[in-house]
């Protein structure tokens, strides 16, 4: 015995008051130092019975219950209370609490019961508290016996860092929980943590009634804007005093890995010169100079080594010598040292062979009455778009398509074109344009 002293005061008391026949001292847990008492109660005819019901076992049902939606809070600290919920009649009650004494501190705790009897110590080794308590009547079923006091944080305590080492009811393992207040709101960026200096981000929260809420600019809506990269946060102020602070970090974006000037190609005899420069470079490898027929499937064309780090200006170019006869297109993948890549927008040209005669349309029969017409398409570009538009004198759009062929060069692509009945008489002019080439032909429908 830790103190014969009180147990025998202990045990002289129940011999008064209940009859006891038997009382003794024994260690519910290994790792749980303090003693607890059990008693072997009378029933009046000189037979004993356990305290527990045998009939009836603590169960998954009991249930040691921290109450943080109903925790009370001052300007110096905050009361979690402490109640259990079983269906048998409950002498005795031990739990111990893990926890972390950064996020909180244990402080004391407060009886809210006239018969309740309890120890409690916290060990700052291991940061848990363990409390035992026990009763001669029954303890009260689903009412606050006790709280737990903490010194108040900068914002309400978290009850997830609140973890249960062991919860016990006469005795026995029971199971536990932490029932949380409201939680705090989530602030919404539209999925963006970064700003650029001097421009603006919608932040937002959702409200619930009863709550107040301060932000840390002053503003106290729903809604505000952020004008600059740092720390915004909001406090959630509840009704039973305690309050939460929920913020988010807003980081100016990532420096470029290269910063562009300019992206260009243009013809240079028979291939394309394909050319750009660049105004700094930070941890630039190679760019890998991409080429497409259609924009849609791209294969690399060449690598180029980069400057690596520079702050001045740097100048690049590669010549393309078998570009596709029509439409090319390139862009630029730029790689890091480490491997991560970023790609520029891409640019196009055309392509048409030195020496190649222009393109030319025919339009029979012209003047029409039936507006039943045959076009003839020569010398146009392998695999560019023919867009053909017919406009009145007016200058306006009465009809227009577009399509590519794909058939020779030397070849004669021939359209019928029906506009019986959708336009009235008058003169038209007929537009050809395929990328840089445009031309004119006059329509005359009687």
């Amino acid at each position: 015995m830790k103190n014969p002293f009180v147990f025998l005061l202990i045990s002289i008391l129940f011999l008064n008051r209940f009859d006891v026949s038997s009382a003794s001292f024994y260690n519910i847990h290994s790792d749980f130092n303090s003693e607890v008492f059990a008693t072997f109660l009378s029933d009046g005819n000189g037979n004993s019975s356990n305290t527990k019901d045998p009939v009836v076992l603590v169960n998954g049902q009991d249930t040691v219950i921290f109450d943080f939606s109903t925790a009370f809070c001052t300007a110096s600290y905050m009361q979690v209370p402490v109640r259990f919920n079983s269906d048998e009649l409950i002498y005795a009650l031990d739990f111990a609490l893990q926890f972390d004494p950064g996020v909180f501190t244990y402080v004391s705790i407060v009886n809210h019961t006239t018969y309740l009897t309890y120890a409690a110590t916290y060990n700052s080794s291991d940061s848990t508290l363990r409390l035992s308590s026990y009763s001669f009547i029954p303890m009260d079923n689903n009412v606050n016996l006790i709280s737990i006091r903490f010194s108040l944080p900068v914002s309400q305590i978290d009850f997830a860092q609140f973890d249960p080492v062991y919860t016990l009811l006469n005795g026995d393992n029971c199971s536990s929980k932490a029932i949380p207040s409201i939680p705090p709101p989530v602030i919404f960026s539209g999925g963006t943590t970064t700003i650029i200096p001097g421009d603006s981000l919608a932040l937002s929260i959702t409200t619930l009634p009863g709550f107040t809420y301060l932000w840390s600019n002053g503003e106290t809506d729903s809604l505000i804007y952020a004008t600059g990269p740092g720390l915004y946060s909001v406090n959630t102020f509840y009704a039973n005093g305690c309050n939460s602070i929920t913020s988010i970090l807003l980081s100016p974006p990532d420096p470029l890995p290269i910063d562009l000037l300019n992206f260009a190609a243009t013809l240079k005899e028979e291939e394309i010169l394909i050319y750009w420069s660049t105004a700094s470079e930070v941890n630039n490898s190679y760019f890998s100079l991409e080429h497409s027929a259609d924009g849609l499937n791209w294969t690399e064309l060449a690598v180029i080594e980069g400057a690596g780090n520079s702050n001045s200006t740097k100048q690049y170019s590669f010549l393309d010598q078998n570009p596709f006869p029509s439409w090319n297109y390139y862009k630029l993948m730029q790689v890091d040292f480490d491997g991560h890549f970023t790609y520029s927008t891409s640019i196009s040209k055309q392509w048409k062979k030195i020496g190649a005669p222009p393109a030319s349309i025919k339009i029979y029969p012209n003047p029409s009455f039936k507006r039943e017409l045959q076009i003839e398409l020569d010398n146009y570009v392998i695999g560019a778009k023919i867009e053909l538009t017919i406009v009145n004198n007016l200058g306006k759009i009465v009809y227009s398509t577009n399509f590519t062929p794909e058939m020779s060069p030397s070849a004669t692509t021939k359209l019928e074109l029906n506009l019986e009945n959708r336009l009235p008489g008058g003169i038209y002019f007929l537009v050809y344009r395929s990328g840089t080439e445009e031309l004119m032909k006059k329509l005359i429908f009687y």
